[in-house]
């Protein structure tokens, strides 16, 4: 439960940015296909999308990527 005006900070593996972390999410789509429970049902996935569709506000992402894998920072604020 979030109040109102308060924010929610998400993160979670994403698509590539970089070429590296593009083929690196590539190779995981690939292989989460053949079996998902090996990667323990992860997968890439654009957080800020589900935020905005629950009406949060003032919705930032940043995707950092280290050592080729890709993470997605996402802060949102629920309306007031």
């Amino acid at each position: 439960v979030l109040r109102p005006g308060g924010m929610v900070v998400l993160v979670g593996l994403t698509e590539g940015v970089t070429l590296a972390s593009r083929a690196l999410m590539a190779g995981w789509k690939a292989f989460y296909r053949l079996s998902p429970r090996s990667l323990g049902g992860c997968r890439p996935l654009r957080l800020s999308h589900p935020l905005l569709r629950a009406g949060f506000t003032e919705v930032e992402r940043e995707v950092v990527v280290q050592g080729g894998m890709p993470s997605e920072i996402v802060v949102g604020t629920r309306p007031v």
